[in-house]
């Protein structure tokens, strides 16, 4: 027992240490807009002609949200949004497009045409503008894309007030199991050796 205590103590040291004073802090921020079915009626029929050929071939509800998840993913997008920070933000003019890749995600529920543009930053305040600046370059990209007014705003990303990781709970958790296991592992050789030297 006395093992598996020490071997406990030492891993939640190591897991308190790496979460509070290692790990850094990521904040999430969330915008959203929703993909409508087809474009209003007034559109379809204005002094534009017929709509273009590519409207017709993605009104098709989740495989456009699936085809607009693919573009504001792409380094072509992505290349416009960094342009706009640059120029906007002072502090987002290192970024980089690999920094885009790795802090932003979409995502999208396949019964809905609903997506969430997820921001990530290690400030709360950067990753709010990370999600609203996709959210914004995409609505403007997505109407020259399709000539249409496709997409409707939900909601603006808010500055998140708590951090999205690290998890204490889940990580000091994880470092208590972690050495249980390790406890229970250590004991069991100690007993084998033990064992084998009485019988010699």
């Amino acid at each position: 027992m006395a093992i598996i205590a020490w071997s406990i103590a030492v891993t939640a040291v190591i897991g308190g240490y790496f979460t509070f004073f290692v790990a850094e802090a990521r904040y999430e921020a969330v915008s959203s807009f929703m993909i409508l079915n087809q474009p209003p009626l007034a559109e379809l029929n204005n002094d534009h002609g017929d709509p273009p050929e590519l409207i017709l071939d993605l009104l098709a509800g989740a495989a456009l949200a699936n085809d607009f998840q693919s573009i504001i993913l792409s380094n072509e997008f992505l290349e416009q949004v960094e342009a706009r920070l640059n120029s906007e933000y002072e502090w987002a003019r290192g970024i980089t497009l690999e920094d885009l890749h790795q802090n932003v995600d979409v995502t999208f529920r396949s019964d809905t045409r609903v997506l969430n543009i997820i921001g990530y930053d290690s400030s709360p305040e950067h990753a709010a503008i990370l999600s609203n600046t996709v959210n914004k370059t995409f609505q403007s990209f997505a109407t020259k894309l399709t000539a249409q007014d496709l997409i409707i705003p939900i909601k603006e990303a808010e500055v998140p007030k708590s951090a999205d990781s690290p998890k204490p709970v889940q990580y000091m958790t994880l470092s208590i199991i972690v050495g249980l296991l390790t406890g229970l592992i250590l004991s069991m050789q100690t007993a084998r050796i033990s064992l084998l030297k009485v019988n010699l």
